[in-house]
């Protein structure tokens, strides 16, 4: 059943096949539209599939299943469950914001997208001339959100044709330009022709398809603009806050609501600050360091050289893989993330890729490569790849766990920190866990409580930061993406409960290697999967204690 799900859900175009197989065909896939995808316009709402899949599981005696099955069984039971549940929300979840939009993702896939022989190519190059067909799907689901009074405001909408009309002044010469011709040279053709002819053609298709695909992006949502009626955080909307239940639910997977999770981050803001007051009390003289800190001065390859060596005291040996560190192109880092991380394909899991944006703050470099690669994204992924999971667990990988095992990887990096004051190091750990805290407390006042920019000027203001800018910028991200900083704080604070819970399981037996281990063997799971499953480790952990 799992494989079925997979090779279906793989087969709906040709860009999803591909990023996430080098060989469809050994997983039965064989037959794909060679599109990026999109919305089926006709069927939304439509749950059939969810209740025909759900009908099928739920045949499976659970208790037979083997370990590794009932964790897949439980996954997609909560996945579908979920997606069920809230399927009448399904029309406040746009693929358009001011951040990690498709107007921005899409072209970085682009320039990643595999291409290790000549099929590679024809079939790049038959997906990308899909782009207009693409983005003019998109508005056509936006006219859908518009008609329902639920379309982006006025100034996100400015901003994306902002972001559109800036990709469009670079296309004939830009970076999709240099990435497909460097790896057309990379195959070494026999016949040079070919190779002249992919790169005229790919040339073509940026000029006629590509361009025309972000013009219609840009008509569409002109004509759109005015249609919101629903001003400031998405809980203004009918059905808002029940989505942004909704978005945490699927993708934190952990059974509280949202005053819950309102409550936890604010406890957990209480505590940081706390520890914050004491470490400063005891160590007054690493306190009055803190705005001197900094990570040490070393290369991206030697940083993440640094870090896979130094984290090997506190997380297992993870496996040998081969990575590339790139620079996002000048004309998307004015817009994107400081860095990301681009999943090999499954069964290619060697090749990797970290984008950095080089508009980024270089003094946060060392931290944000630990968030990227060791031993956050590319190590996690990695990890979990060589445990051999079913092909599925790689599509419903909740980003809760994602986010929040780097996130919480990403803190621990300050501990690397060659300043030789391991107090300086927490201080400015526990500094920057506060900083994203207060930012999720933020998304959930915005997007849920109906924060206006005056609210989130006063309550940043408390902790002694930011202006009316700060504060306006922080208002329009939360608008624009709703629940986005939650997904890596709940998940960072979920890690950090079982954490506390193993603690207290295991007393003095506790150890942190093997809870991390626990954590990456599980793989990316909902947090009350992992919740459920903690005591069990904890009895073996005990278990194997007392044999040794």
């Amino acid at each position: 059943l799992c494989n079925e799900i997979f090779r279906e859900s793989l087969s709906e175009s040709g860009l999803s096949t591909h990023i996430y197989l080098e060989h469809p065909e050994n997983y039965g896939i064989t037959d794909y539209p060679l599109t990026i995808g999109g919305y089926d316009i006709d069927g939304i709402g439509d749950t059939t599939h969810i209740t025909d899949s759900l009908t099928r599981l739920k045949a499976f005696p659970e208790e037979q299943l083997s370990c590794n099955n009932q964790l897949t069984y439980d996954e997609l039971k909560m996945y579908l469950e979920t997606e069920l549940e809230y399927s009448d929300v399904c029309l406040y979840d746009t693929s358009l914001s001011i951040n990690i939009g498709s107007q921005l993702q899409l072209p970085l896939i682009f320039s990643e997208y595999p291409i290790r022989e000549e099929k590679d190519v024809e079939e790049y190059l038959c997906i990308l001339k899909d782009t207009d067909e693409y983005f003019a799907n998109i508005i056509e689901f936006e006219k859908l959100r518009a008609q329902a009074g639920i379309f982006m405001e006025d100034t996100i909408a400015d901003e994306i044709i902002h972001q559109c009309s800036s990709f469009l002044e670079n296309i004939d010469d830009g970076f999709l330009v240099t990435t497909f011709n460097n790896r057309i040279k990379a195959l070494n053709l026999q016949d040079k022709s070919k190779e002249t002819d992919y790169i005229q053609k790919n040339e073509e298709i940026l000029s006629e398809h590509v361009a025309k695909g972000y013009e219609i992006l840009i008509e569409g949502i002109t004509s759109l603009k005015g249609s919101c009626q629903y001003s400031g955080g998405i809980g203004n909307s009918p059905e808002g806050r029940r989505f942004y239940e909704y978005y945490l639910k699927s993708n934190v997977g952990w059974n509280k609501s949202v005053e819950d999770f309102n409550s936890l981050i604010k406890e957990y803001i209480v505590r940081t600050c706390n520890e914050i007051r004491n470490i400063a009390a005891a160590h007054p003289e690493s306190y009055r360091k803190i705005s001197t800190f900094e990570f040490q001065k070393l290369s991206n390859e030697d940083i993440l050289a640094q870090l896979k060596e130094m984290s090997k005291k506190d997380y297992p040996e993870g496996t040998d893989i081969d990575y590339n560190v790139c620079f996002v192109d000048k004309s998307l880092s004015e817009f994107t993330s400081p860095a990301m991380y681009f999943t090999p394909q499954i069964d290619n899991i060697k090749d990797n890729s970290i984008y950095i944006n080089p508009d980024s703050e270089t003094d946060r470099l060392y931290a944000t490569l630990a968030h990227e690669g060791f031993p956050g994204h590319m190590y996690q992924h990695t990890y979990f790849a060589s445990t051999n999971p079913n092909p599925l667990r790689y599509i419903l990988s909740p980003t809760g766990y994602i986010e929040g095992w780097a996130t919480y990887t990403e803190i621990d990096s300050y501990n690397y920190a060659d300043t030789g004051d391991e107090y300086l190091n927490r201080l400015n750990g526990l500094n920057y866990a506060l900083i994203l805290m207060i930012y999720a407390s933020v998304d959930m006042g915005v997007s849920y409580y109906g924060w206006t920019p005056d609210d989130v000027l006063k309550y940043i203001s408390g902790y002694g930061f930011g202006g009316k800018e700060t504060a306006l910028d922080m208002y329009t991200a939360m608008v624009s993406e709703p629940g986005n900083y939650c997904r890596y704080v709940l998940g960072y604070i979920g890690i950090m409960e079982l954490k506390q819970k193993a603690e207290e399981l295991l007393g003095d037996n506790f150890n942190t290697k093997e809870f991390n281990t626990f954590i990456l063997e599980t793989g990316p799971i909902q947090f009350d999967i992992l919740f459920d499953r903690i005591e069990d480790w904890a009895v073996s952990q005990q278990h194997d204690t007392s044999q040794k």
